[in-house]
């Protein structure tokens, strides 16, 4: 009678084990840096927006602006920081802290971003779910577009992998 016990506990055991190495599977291929960058010729800087996915499923999303060719920023436009999970394509992200410039400054030191709360930010502290297409055997991303609001339309983001 014990074995019989057993054998369902064990099944079940084995279960959980195989889900979270496949949600792990999918949660290490985005490990690393991620960016989107482009050219801003009024102020000769490029314009970046970067993920960083950490293997403890933390993640930082940032805005910032560089000398063109360089990799360390000279002024951010907004900070969003928190913790992550994919599934293989769907990236959910729950923003723990966010910071943006004051608005009439075009970009400003890290320090110098103001922290929202949320009220100002009603997405702190809840999840939210994003369709992220890994590509180009995972070197690449793609966030897809689309309408928002019934009368936007926002482009295809594609995050190239820096490290």
């Amino acid at each position: 009678m014990k074995k019989f016990l057993l054998f369902p506990l064990f099944a079940l055991l084995l279960m959980f084990t195989a889900c979270n190495e496949a949600a792990n599977e999918f949660e290490n291929k985005l490990v690393g840096t991620w960016e989107s960058a482009g050219f801003n010729e009024y102020m000769e800087l490029e314009y970046v927006v970067d993920y960083i996915f950490n293997p403890n499923g933390s993640y930082e999303y940032r805005h910032y602006m560089r000398e063109e060719g360089e990799r360390e920023p000279v002024g951010f436009i907004m900070i969003e920081r928190g913790n992550y999970s994919y599934n293989g394509h769907t990236l959910t992200k729950t923003a723990t802290f966010m910071a943006y410039r004051p608005y009439e400054q075009p970009y400003v030191s890290e320090d110098s971003l103001r922290p929202y709360d949320e009220t100002s930010y009603p997405a702190l502290n809840n999840a939210q779910q994003i369709e992220l297409v890994l590509q180009n055997e995972n070197r690449e991303f793609l966030i897809p577009g689309g309408i928002v609001g019934g009368d936007v339309i926002v482009e295809d983001q594609v995050f190239v992998r820096v490290d």
